[in-house]
This record gives C-alpha cells, sequence and structure tokens, in this order.
C-alpha cells in the first residue's frame, strides 16, 4: 500500500510539472525538427541578429513594399496524451514603426491530423495592451488539446499592408501543465494611499495587487484612456497635459482580469486656469519696503500662446492709513533650478483696479497698459512672476496657505532678487500665495501635430538606441528630461543614445532641414 501511495505521489508530481514543449533559440537557429513555410522570398521566420530582450528570438517582418506575407512557423510534434490541464506560454515583442495593430496579424494554431487542418488557438485580437517594442507575456489554454497524441502548433504572421512596416519576435514558447493559482479579480489603489491626481510634470505610483494573494502577482499596466494626458511605466503614471486618464492592470494570467483607475492631472498655476482658492492660513511679506520681493511660478502649455493681461491677488493691506494701493512692480523670470531666474521682462508702476476693498483681506486686480505676450515652445516651460510694492509707506503682504511638502512654494527675497529662500511656514510647510492670472491661451505652431505624423521614432520604449524615421533630413535631436533640462544633443543623426540614461520618462525634440519642430514621449527601460 505505501509502495503504490509513492508511485502514485510520483505520478502526480510528474504530471503537475510536466514540460511537454519548450523551444528558446539558445542555439542560435531556428530548430531542425521545425517547419517554415514561406510565401515571401525574403522576409519570413528567421533567428533575430537584434535581440529586444538579451537573448536569441524568432523574427519576422513585414518590410516596406515587400510583397505578401503570410509566413508559417511549425513546431515539431508533442504528445499531451498525459496532459489534464495543458496550457501554451511564450514571450513576444511587437512593432509597428509606422501605425497600429491594423499592419499585421499574428496568431498561434493548433493542428492534430500533422498540419491537414488547423485551430485558432490565440490572436493579437485577445490581446488590449500591445505597445511598441514591449515584451508580453502570452498565454492560452489548451482544454481542447488535452489527451491527443500528436499536436503541432504554428504561428502564423501576416503583414496586412504591403506599403507599410511591421513586425514580430517570439521567444520562450512552451507548453506545460497548468499549475497557476487562477487569479479572481485585482486591487487598484494609490501607493501610501491618498487622492488618484498628479500634477502636470511630476509622477504618481501605483499598487495592484491580485487576488487571491497567492495568484502570481505580476500584472501588465496600460493607459485605456487620456493617453495624449499621460503615460504608465511599471506601475508610475507619468502626467504630461492636464486632464483625466483611465489606467488599468490587468492579470497577465488573465487578460479578463483587470481594474481600473481614473487619475486626475491637475496644472500647477496655469496661466490659463483660475486659481483663486485655498484656506488663508499664512502671509508672506510684500511688506512696504522695495527690496522685498515674493515670487511664484507657472508653467506654460506646450505649444501655447499665452497673452498676460494682469493679476488678482489676494493681499492683507492697512486701508486705514491710506487713500489708495501704492504702485506694483511685476517681474517675468526664467527659471532657474526651480527657483526665479534671469528677467525677461518688468512691467512697473502698475496700478490696482478700483474699486477697493475694505476688509482685512482684500481681492486686488492690476491690469497692464498692454499686454505681454510669454514666449511659446514645444515643451511646457516654467516661469515666475515676482511682485514688490513701489512705496516704503505701507504694509502689504500677499496671502498663502499652506501646501504639500512635495509642491513647490513660493520664493521670497530680502536683496531685490539677489538671492531666493522658499516661503515655509512655522510647522514647516511650504506656502503657496493665492492669485490668479490674468490673460488669454491660443493654440501655438497649429501646424505641429500635421508635421508630427511624418516623423517616427522606435524603438519605444527603448533601451539603447533611438532611431528617428523622417522623410526630411533631421539636423538637430535633443533629449529632455520631465523637468525641461536639456540632457543629450545629436546633430545630423538619424538616431540618439539613451545608453547612459537612466529608466524613466524623457521627451525628444527634434528639428529638421526646414527648421520644423515636433517632439515625442520616449521611454528608457
Amino acid at each position: 500500500m505505501k509502495k503504490l501511495s509513492f508511485l502514485l505521489l510520483m505520478f502526480c508530481i510528474q504530471i503537475s510539472y510536466a514540460q511537454y514543449l519548450f523551444e528558446d533559440f539558445s542555439g542560435g537557429a531556428i530548430p531542425s525538427t521545425w517547419t517554415i513555410v514561406k510565401t515571401n522570398p525574403t522576409n519570413n521566420w528567421k533567428i533575430s541578429a537584434e535581440q529586444p530582450d538579451g537573448h536569441y528570438e524568432a523574427v519576422c517582418s513585414a518590410i516596406q513594399n515587400s510583397g505578401d506575407i503570410d509566413e508559417w512557423l511549425i513546431t515539431k510534434s508533442f504528445s499531451l496524451e498525459n496532459s489534464t490541464k495543458p496550457y501554451m506560454e511564450m514571450f513576444t515583442n511587437f512593432s509597428s514603426v509606422d501605425a497600429e495593430l491594423e499592419l499585421m496579424s499574428f496568431e498561434v494554431l493548433s493542428s492534430i491530423d500533422n498540419g491537414t487542418t488547423w485551430q485558432t488557438v490565440w490572436t493579437t485580437n485577445d490581446f488590449s495592451y500591445w505597445y511598441d517594442y514591449s515584451t508580453i507575456l502570452v498565454n492560452s489554454k489548451l482544454d481542447n488539446l488535452k489527451g491527443k497524441p500528436n499536436v503541432k502548433l504554428a504561428l502564423r504572421f501576416r503583414g496586412l499592408d504591403p506599403s507599410l512596416q511591421s513586425t514580430v519576435w517570439l521567444s520562450k514558447l512552451s507548453v506545460k501543465e497548468d499549475t497557476r493559482i487562477q487569479p479572481t479579480s485585482v486591487d487598484l489603489s494609490v501607493n501610501g494611499g491618498g487622492a488618484p491626481e498628479v500634477i502636470v510634470g511630476s509622477s504618481i505610483k501605483l499598487n495592484a495587487v491580485v487576488n487571491p494573494s497567492t495568484a502570481n502577482q505580476k500584472v501588465v499596466w496600460t493607459v485605456e484612456e487620456g493617453y495624449e494626458n499621460a503615460s504608465i511605466w511599471e506601475g508610475e503614471v507619468f502626467a504630461y497635459l492636464p486632464g483625466k486618464a483611465v489606467i488599468r492592470a490587468t492579470s497577465v494570467d488573465d487578460p479578463t482580469i483587470y481594474k481600473d483607475i481614473e487619475i486626475t492631472i491637475l496644472k500647477e498655476n496655469d496661466p490659463c486656469q483660475q486659481k483663486f482658492d485655498g484656506v488663508v492660513s499664512y502671509v508672506s511679506g510684500i511688506n512696504g519696503s522695495m527690496n522685498q520681493l515674493v515670487a511664484n511660478d507657472i508653467i506654460i502649455q506646450p505649444n501655447t500662446k499665452f497673452s498676460f493681461t494682469g493679476i488678482k491677488m489676494l493681499v492683507n493691506f492697512d486701508i486705514k492709513n491710506a487713500e489708495h494701493y501704492p504702485p506694483f512692480t511685476i517681474n517675468i523670470h526664467e527659471d532657474n533650478a526651480g527657483k526665479p531666474g534671469t528677467i525677461i521682462k518688468t512691467l512697473s508702476n502698475l496700478e490696482v483696479k478700483p474699486p477697493f476693498g475694505t476688509g482685512l483681506y482684500q481681492d486686488i486686480q492690476i491690469d497692464f497698459p498692454t499686454l505681454y505676450d510669454f514666449p511659446t515652445d514645444v515643451l511646457a516651460k516654467k516661469y515666475w512672476l515676482s511682485v514688490t510694492t513701489n512705496d516704503d509707506g505701507y504694509p502689504i503682504r500677499w496671502v498663502g496657505y499652506n501646501i504639500d511638502d512635495d509642491s513647490l512654494p513660493s520664493m521670497g527675497s530680502t536683496n531685490n532678487g539677489a538671492t531666493w529662500t522658499p516661503k515655509i511656514n512655522d510647522n514647516g510647510k511650504g506656502v503657496d500665495n493665492i492669485f490668479q492670472i490674468l490673460g488669454a491661451c491660443t493654440p501655438a505652431l497649429a501646424t505641429a501635430e500635421v508635421y508630427k505624423k511624418t516623423i517616427k521614432v522606435y524603438p519605444n520604449p527603448v533601451k539603447n538606441t533611438l532611431y528617428i524615421s523622417s522623410k526630411e533630413k533631421i539636423v538637430e535631436a535633443q533629449i529632455y528630461d520631465m523637468q525641461g533640462k536639456s540632457l543629450k544633443t545629436s546633430f545630423n543623426q538619424s538616431s540618439i543614445s539613451f545608453a547612459n540614461l537612466p529608466k524613466g520618462v524623457y521627451i525628444v525634440k527634434m528639428k529638421d532641414v526646414n527648421s520644423n519642430v515636433t517632439t515625442e514621449k520616449v521611454v528608457k527601460e
């Protein structure tokens, strides 16, 4: 009886961990026991010279104007006679340099009659989260094949538009017994709790938990809505434009098990949005001395012309000792490492618009005699507005409120802008002033989106070299971080290196021989 139990246990172990087919192409060639069925004489299945994930892969490409592409890679025959829960698993990496998935079709088929008839196992239509040059773990149950003695799988790749280009890589194809704990649901939340919101130019980390806890915890992150506003990389959401973004975490073991979360992307003192809120809890000084300044930062959005016409402020002013407000001076500064830098415009002797308030805290409005147009750029750009009074006689204070520790506080100077220090309250929190920027935003560089369609960058995500495909010669390419700092420049090249940059999200700015400029968001992995 003991011997029988031991043999039964050994049989169960063999079944649980059985692997019926495995191929990682480590030999650097398509196995001789596999079959390649060619339609195109040149572009068919082969071993890739490039190794996106650091190991050999089978690859098939539809090259521009290369003719019909319907290429088959058929495995050797294998048996599932002793299987109880067989399933297929593979890693695949897809690129479509010029468009999306409609350019190609990639599917896995099965046969139990030596290739006479084929049944679909899996297709690209079964997946909702393809990204160019992003490796995806694909798995599919093979319940209809269990107990079958003579099984083959076929990898079929078709190029659907001969004028364009697409490629698929394949690695680590296996058929084995399914011992996975099946996922039932996904929980999704902000790391550390808190509201699902983030300021333009910053990021927020999300946590995904697959239930039950014994199930595979790996998920695939995707942006389902608002992809123009944000991107996702390993659970970290990077915010580019104000608005909404819906982020999805999908179980790698079952694409039908997922959870969505809506992220609100806030503007940081955007000139085209009113900012006149907050609880009055602190007063930062413009105390009447002409060498004292208080500065607040604003963000001019990409490709936006902002016409600056005035400012509305909440101030504390001793109205009993004055008949009217003293004139103000407003300076517009470039950003210098998170502080006010070079002054690019000074607006002097600005009068407060009547009527004046009569309470302790008063809204004042200052209109400019002529509008000022901020410079436009293809990247979001930070500026600072510093304010001082032109009269030593009356104490005026610009009212502020406490902000989160991670936000950028107002800056103060007591030496006419020679040095700047953050405004911090008695509890050590940053303080932001209450104000509203007045003016109008209009789109700039209206042809940018049309031009952008003529330029493609790949691979994205990138590991080492980013390639640029353009109808016109690219004379300059620059890599910026998300704070707008230029990190690297390439001249007269069709590529630029990311090799020495850390993982993260970057902006690539490109200029062609006709001085057309466009930008792309690129992820370094």
